[in-house]
């Protein structure tokens, strides 16, 4: 939905100099492989700043072409694959910790140390920070994720080449 810019939030129009009402809308115009979305949680406007714990719902998948600024065409689906969450009361203090899907579907919670197996659920509940979502086309499945190592090799890597003799200064 676009944001209208009425009353005292009115946008200035360069070409009649004045104050118009108008309407704002955020697109995006090309579809990124890694779509980071922030949400707003901190709150700078007093002198020490708050943090916002507004339950905000996200879903674990979304199409992104009705963001897009070229609505026509196919879908432009998206999975999410990690998120941040921010634990504490302000800006100033507090600590991060990430969700995090595997290439086999399986959600963790790295939390400094500890990493441990959660359900979607888990996931989907949290008050989260930044969201990072992947294009479909571009998710990693377990099966391509294990093609892709790098099979073991009875090849000697040879040694670096040592660093170049210092010139001596001119006399």
């Amino acid at each position: 939905e676009p944001e209208v810019l009425d009353g005292s939030n009115k946008y200035f129009c360069t070409k009649c100099k004045q104050k118009v009402r108008a309407q704002k809308r955020l697109t995006i115009h090309r579809p990124p492989r890694v779509l980071t979305v922030q949400l707003k949680r901190f709150d700078f406007s007093s002198m020490f700043g708050f943090k916002i714990s507004k339950e905000v719902k996200f879903d674990e998948s979304f199409d992104l072409r009705p963001f897009l600024s070229h609505r026509n065409g196919p879908k432009e689906l998206y999975h999410l694959n990690a998120v941040l969450v921010h634990s504490g009361y302000s800006c100033s203090s507090g600590h991060y910790y990430c969700y995090v899907k595997s290439p086999a579907g399986f959600w963790f919670c790295m939390n400094d140390t500890q990493v441990r197996q959660v359900s979607q659920q888990a996931v989907l509940s949290q008050q989260a920070y930044l969201l990072f979502y992947c294009h479909a086309k571009t998710r990693i499945s377990n099966e391509h994720a294990l093609q892709q190592r790098p099979q073991a090799s009875s090849a000697r890597v040879p040694a670096p080449a040592p660093p170049p003799s210092p010139t001596p200064p001119p006399t």
